[in-house]
């Protein structure tokens, strides 16, 4: 595949004009392929506050919680983390809904994580984001 002209690759500054544009290398190592869609803060948002309703049914979340933004990180391609804390009902613990963009599975993702007395005691994945469309786990 050619590139654009004035598009300037390693690759080309070596003499190979035949360069393939390759996923970008992350900080750990791995590959970067991207989502197709990646969502915005308001979508998010909603997300979360979805997952804090179903919290709230279940006990998990204190009623009315007040959400505490721990974390927002956004660069040229959107948002790319963002962790919300709220109480739970024991005044000891908290809740954390964490989101991140590019997750192990390749695709954006939000975990639950719970904290007794500031120590992380669990979590997992609540939501993940497939296509454009959340799927609630």
């Amino acid at each position: 595949m050619q590139n654009e002209p004035g598009e300037n690759t390693e690759l080309e500054e070596a003499g190979n004009t035949e360069a393939v544009k390759s996923p970008v290398s992350t900080d750990k190592g791995r590959l970067e392929k991207g989502p197709d869609h990646v969502p915005t803060l308001e979508e998010v948002e909603a997300v979360i506050g979805n997952l804090m309703d179903m919290g709230e049914t279940k006990g998990l979340v204190a009623e009315n919680a007040e959400r505490t933004i721990r974390n927002k990180i956004v660069d040229e391609k959107g948002l790319y983390n963002f962790e919300v804390q709220v109480p739970a009902p024991d005044p000891s613990e908290k809740v954390d809904y964490g989101y991140r963009r590019f997750a192990a599975s390749g695709q954006p993702e939000i975990h639950i994580a719970f904290y007794v007395d500031g120590v992380p005691m669990s979590g997992h994945l609540v939501a993940t984001c497939v296509d454009g469309e959340w799927k609630y786990v």
